[in-house]
């Protein structure tokens, strides 16, 4: 009985799941407002670019939309195999049952739904708050695991993408070590969906390596500018290609979208660093030229011990003209 029924109600819940994750909410919310998120920003219809476009309060309600459809599909779809294969019984289709794994490949359909959305030629977010959202539909301790690996990396460097994608490479192991010993086909279907939201993150991770990578605010992407401008700054921003653009040529370095740079910009920086430097230069010279005017003490003592001893008035130190007069009346005599 339970042989027969398995196959086609996960395969029901499978398709089910990959269609209500596919649901693209952060595109829906920007629409309503006027606005295409995936012409903004990242292009991403997900939680961060959705805050970076249209502020804290839509990127709020996206994220929590993404991890409550995330949290229906693993809950009820838990529930539905418990009640339609397993006669009411929960045990099996729980994490530390014979049938976890069936979670586990409805947890691996909300994640594929998400990043290759049906509604958008295949194509959607990064995973994240759908699969904290999925977890929490069916582990608590996994959910809990992936949000403090999570904060851990993403809160300290103000990268998203970084924790994102810590926390999907931890997934599987954190899915092995909780239950353990967990079933092979059990933690099979969080490597996978490490790999995928690992791969949906590959531009952030070639950002990160090129230290190109934006980093997380609260703030608009028109009120965020000048702060990521002025972040990145500080961190010694150097521009080494644009010596040979035009001089009206704009320049994007990938980390303030709303404030590209141009050539023109960039030498008069060089400019001004390289007048510092000359005036360094000069102050030094200066510096060179003044200790070799100053007068010789050893001059000046002798120069005063032959004054007083030829009863002669005695040369206040620094006056320089009057004691080679004396030294030169001395030598004429």
């Amino acid at each position: 009985m339970i042989s027969s029924m398995l196959l086609p109600v996960l395969l029901a819940l499978l398709l089910a799941s990959y269609c209500i994750a596919g649901i693209p909410f952060g595109l829906v919310f920007s629409k309503l407002a006027g606005v295409d998120v995936r012409e903004k920003g990242s292009g991403n219809i997900g939680a961060t670019n959705v805050t970076r476009t249209m502020g804290t309060g839509m990127g709020v309600l996206t994220m929590l939309c993404d991890i409550a459809k995330g949290w229906v599909c693993t809950f009820f779809g838990s529930a539905i195999l418990a009640r339609l294969v397993f006669e009411g019984d929960p045990a099996p289709v729980a994490p530390t049952g014979a049938f976890g794994w069936t979670v586990a490949c409805i947890y691996l359909a909300c994640i594929c739904g998400h990043v290759f959305s049906p509604y958008l030629h295949f194509r959607g977010g990064k995973g994240i708050a759908v699969g904290f959202g999925a977890a929490l539909g069916f582990s608590w301790p996994i959910a809990l695991g992936l949000l403090v690996v999570w904060a851990l990396c993403a809160v300290p460097s103000r990268y998203v993408s970084a924790g994102s994608t810590c926390a999907a490479v931890c997934l599987p192991f954190l899915a092995f070590f909780i239950y353990y010993p967990a079933s092979f086909a059990f933690v099979a279907p969080f490597v996978l969906v490490a790999v995928i939201v690992v791969w949906a993150h590959r531009e952030n991770l070639g950002r990160l390596r090129a230290g190109t990578e934006r980093p997380f605010s609260f703030k608009r992407e028109d009120e965020a500018a000048p702060e990521a401008q002025s972040y990145h700054e500080e961190q010694g921003e150097v521009i080494a290609d644009r010596a040979g653009a035009p001089d009206e040529t704009p320049v994007d370095d990938g980390r303030t979208d709303a404030a590209p740079r141009t050539v023109e910009n960039a030498r008069s920086e060089e400019q001004v660093e390289l007048a510092d430097m000359e005036a360094e230069s000069r102050r030094a010279v200066a510096e060179d030229k003044a200790r070799e005017d100053a007068p010789d003490v050893t001059d000046v003592e002798d120069a005063l011990q032959e004054a007083a001893e030829a009863e002669k008035p005695a040369v206040v130190f620094g006056d320089e003209p009057y004691v080679s007069k004396l030294v030169r009346r001395d030598d004429d005599n």
